[in-house]
């Protein structure tokens, strides 16, 4: 389940971490916008493994986040033509990416609802066509991951 998302923590920096304005909605990003984000991403948010319950006596690792900025700008650049309805702004995103990024693996294994700091991001409009149909927990993290590539499942 993949849904956009563009997030980093620059709330307590005051916005835009990556030189991104904060203000600027996720689908109308420019090349260039995309990948001075990305790099930052990659940079304050390294790649990451959770080890969950599978729910049938074995564990799932969960990969949160890109290695590498070449690898988020490919991913998040195909989207951005999906979503034109989306209004979740970077400020937004990076709040989400932010709030999951620093979950504990019990926390993030468990949890059963998009948190309220995602909830910009948990939308169809915010969602490429093909995850409109998926289950929508964790939906606006999700959405950062395949923009992102800080979710998988």
């Amino acid at each position: 389940m993949k849904k956009l998302l563009f997030v980093a923590a620059f709330a307590a920096c005051g916005g835009g971490g990556g030189g991104v304005d904060g203000d600027l909605k996720l689908n109308s990003l420019s090349d260039a916008e995309v990948m001075d984000e990305c790099a930052y991403i990659v940079d304050a948010y390294p790649a990451k493994d959770f080890t969950c319950d599978n729910g049938n006596g074995g564990t799932v690792t969960v990969h949160y986040g890109f290695t590498t900025a070449a690898a988020c700008t490919t991913s998040l650049e195909s989207e951005i033509s999906d979503i034109p309805d989306c209004q979740a702004t970077v400020a937004q995103a990076e709040d989400c990416i932010d709030y999951e990024h620093g979950l504990s693996n019990d926390a993030f294994c468990n949890s059963t609802e998009a948190p309220a700091a995602c909830a910009a991001l948990d939308s169809d409009a915010c969602s490429p066509p093909s995850d409109r149909t998926s289950d929508k927990l964790h939906r606006g993290v999700a959405n950062a991951q395949h923009l992102l590539s800080l979710r998988l499942r």
